[in-house]
């Protein structure tokens, strides 16, 4: 006899103005910049936990997706970070910028409180003392955002689901998206197939992407 299936559950995903008003009361919240990276980058819960500060390119405005946060279950210590499954550079849209620089202005202001309690890991998500998150600490400050606007409850994986959805629906290349996203092309139709993207469509991409989730 064949053991009956757990029954995934469907995705929910939000509308373009659901995504931005979400964005707009997330503005100046403790989750604000989880939010962004979560739902206008589309990065997964492990590449953003695992971000480290100097993967931010600020001359040129781009983030580099190189790792993912790794914890070995039942391990009493912070968690390591392995290669990321699929590394890009994302061009990054004027809105995520500002809010990086706003909330690298307030880490700085952390770092000197902590003092010496500080942990020197460089990471763009973390406690107030500088150590990592682990992801359960992302769904709570979701749902109360999500609360807030009324708005149905989301896993935070659906965060980037709903972020695919938006930019093939506001126009953007499947390859485009898939390279911004970190999608193997093999899951995608003729993946394999197409051409490199090419530098006017990564700014064509950020350009969109800013007003898409950015631009009232």
């Amino acid at each position: 006899m064949k053991t009956p299936q757990e029954k995934k559950p469907s995705l929910r995903l939000m509308t373009f103005e659901q995504a931005r008003t979400l964005i707009k009361i997330g503005k100046g919240h403790a989750f604000e910049v989880p939010l962004i990276l979560g739902l206008g980058l589309g990065l997964r819960p492990g590449e953003l936990l695992a971000l480290q500060w100097n993967a931010i390119n600020w001359q040129d405005g781009s983030l580099r997706v190189h790792q993912t946060w790794h914890y070995s279950q039942g391990s009493l210590v912070q968690p390591s970070f392995q290669l990321a499954k699929h590394p890009r550079v994302i061009l990054l849209p004027q809105g995520v910028i500002t809010c990086l620089q706003e909330y690298a202005a307030r880490k700085s202001q952390e770092r000197a409180r902590a003092d010496d309690r500080w942990q020197p890991r460089d990471l763009v998500i973390c406690t107030e003392d500088g150590m990592a998150l682990f992801p359960d600490r992302l769904t709570p400050p979701l749902q109360d955002l999500l609360r807030q606007v009324q708005f149905p409850a989301l896993r935070f994986h659906e965060l980037r689901h709903t972020t695919t959805r938006l930019l093939l629906l506001a126009g953007l290349a499947p390859q485009i998206v898939g390279e911004i996203l970190g999608i193997d092309r093999r899951v995608l139709p003729y993946g394999d197939h197409w051409p490199p993207v090419s530098h006017a469509q990564y700014e064509n991409a950020r350009q969109t992407m800013n007003q898409l989730f950015f631009t009232t």
